[in-house]
């Protein structure tokens, strides 16, 4: 009876930390200042694309230079069972910027879901100014949709730095070991761009 108390305590115990940091995770720390990094699809379920990582280093300057304001990371599950929003904060961590001063929007799957969803997030916030970091590329058109929201106030589109020949460079280099259908339909994509 001893082992069984004990194994049922650590389990509960194990319970209440990851709802705790779920919760913390979906809770929204207000600040006048967002930093919303959009999402990308993974190469993979465990590995993110090199336009993943030069997302969330730009966020991480940013949350740098604005101690202050909210890290907001989106996008849902793409690749697997973490979300796009996880990888990323994954790699904030490892960077050291702790988990208590992240936001994760985990179930966008597109530019439009990432701006809806992470409106309804921040909707009780005063929010003034949000920096919105994404690729190159892709920054206008997420501005546009952003703008749709009243709620982000003063946009400021934040170019991650990446081109795109870095990132057909990238994708090419994943499919010369990896057989993904998804991946060679995004260089394509990419590639007509």
């Amino acid at each position: 009876m001893k082992g069984f108390s004990r194994n049922a305590l650590l389990i509960s115990l194990f319970l209440c930390v990851f709802l705790l940091c779920s919760i913390s995770a979906a809770v929204p720390r207000c600040s006048d200042t967002a930093i919303v990094v959009l999402g990308t699809r993974p190469l993979d379920d465990v590995t993110p694309s090199l336009d993943m990582i030069r997302r969330v280093e730009k966020g991480i300057e940013l949350h740098v230079k604005y101690p202050n304001a909210v890290l907001i990371f989106t996008g849902g599950m793409t690749a697997g069972p973490v979300s796009e929003a996880r990888m990323m904060a994954e790699l904030a961590a490892k960077e050291g910027i702790p988990a208590g001063s992240l936001i994760f929007e985990e179930q966008s799957r597109s530019t439009e879901e990432n701006a809806r969803f992470t409106a309804q997030l921040v909707l009780s916030c005063s929010i003034k100014r949000t920096i919105l970091v994404t690729r190159p590329g892709h920054l206008r058109r997420a501005t546009r949709t952003f703008g749709k929201y009243r709620v982000f106030g003063n946009i400021q589109p934040a170019a991650s730095r990446i081109s795109k020949n870095e990132i057909i460079r990238n994708l090419q280099e994943y499919l010369t070991g990896h057989q993904s259908t998804v991946v060679q339909q995004i260089l394509e994509k990419v590639m007509r761009e």
